[in-house]
């Protein structure tokens, strides 16, 4: 059996399907009952006598990947998972996992919108010379100045089909996502001469739906960890340091792109040194919890992004 149980796509909620192997290719491949089993049998199979716990963030990752809307990955969705939904899965997880007296660490969700999928493109990242604004203000001079350009740094354009014209400019606080094509943006006048698509874009409304649902998920989190009398992990605040950077042994790690040290080429997944930072949050939750002395790891032994 497997002890790492890491499955691509996989919500909470999908942890009590029967049958959910065979929903998730990559799930398939680790489980001895594909077709039957729910994923907790599964991982019971490995008889865990001790065990860390992060899942939950795929219960709103696919929703915020997509721009709240459109497909996602094999065993993915868009929608956020029902609150209550959640609520159960958890707790039938932790309790299979608790059932022979198996002591753990849990971890919370992180906050999606601070990852370098949503933050690397700026709202404000559309740079225009005097003559492209000026240009730009004549096509839309119709709307009587409800879409202006200015020389330097602009906001680019975005759908939003709640407003009378269907694009507007984006907003501090919305998010233009990593998945946007860029050749549409430089060649094709996505942002400036078309709006950027919806499936690109977080607005206000959905942001706010993925904080409150993360909010929420984590406090069913906390207070299961309470109940069980167990090691927690705060990931949501400890990722949040990634915006500031955090150093060890010299080496300092931030949530810019590729820079960063910390964060994949795909913008969401960590490097396995950003792994390792997360590793030593495990570890010192455990020694502290359980009076353990179990070293921490050398996070720069680990590798970061490859450069050419």
């Amino acid at each position: 059996p497997f002890n790492n149980m890491g499955i691509p796509g996989i919500r909470c909620i999908d942890f009590v399907i029967p049958g959910y192997g065979y929903l998730n290719p990559y799930a398939r491949r680790m489980f001895v009952s594909p077709t039957g089993s729910r994923p907790i049998d599964e991982v019971m199979v490995a008889k865990p006598t001790f065990f860390t716990l992060w899942i939950g963030s795929n219960d709103v990752l696919g929703y915020a990947t997509s721009g709240g809307e459109g497909p996602t990955a094999a065993g993915g969705t868009n929608k956020i998972s029902d609150i209550d939904m959640f609520n159960n899965a958890y707790d039938s997880v932790l309790s299979n996992l608790r059932r022979k007296g198996a002591q753990g660490v849990l971890l919370n969700i992180p906050d999606v919108t601070s990852i370098p999928f949503c933050t690397t493109i700026p709202a404000k990242g559309l740079t225009l010379s005097k003559n492209d604004a000026n240009l730009l203000n004549n096509a839309y001079n119709s709307l009587n100045g409800y879409i202006r350009f200015n020389e330097g740094a602009n906001y680019f354009i975005i759908e939003d089909s709640s407003v009378p014209t269907k694009f507007r400019h984006i907003q501090d606080g919305e998010y233009i996502l990593l998945s946007t094509p860029q050749d549409s943006i430089k060649c094709k006048g996505w942002g400036t001469k078309k709006p950027i698509p919806g499936k690109y874009v977080l607005t206000a409304n959905e942001v706010a739906k993925i904080k409150a649902a993360t909010t929420g998920f984590n406090n069913i989190i906390y207070l299961m960890a309470r109940r069980e009398n167990l090691a927690m992990v705060d990931m949501n605040s400890y990722l949040k340091t990634l915006q500031v950077g955090i150093t060890f042994n010299g080496a300092t790690f931030n949530a810019n792109f590729v820079s960063g040290g910390a964060f994949s080429l795909d913008g969401v997944h960590l490097t396995p040194r950003g792994y390792a930072l997360v590793a030593n949050q495990i570890l010192m939750a455990i020694n502290n919890k359980y009076k353990s002395t179990i070293p921490l790891v050398d996070v720069n032994k680990y590798r970061g992004i490859q450069f050419p």
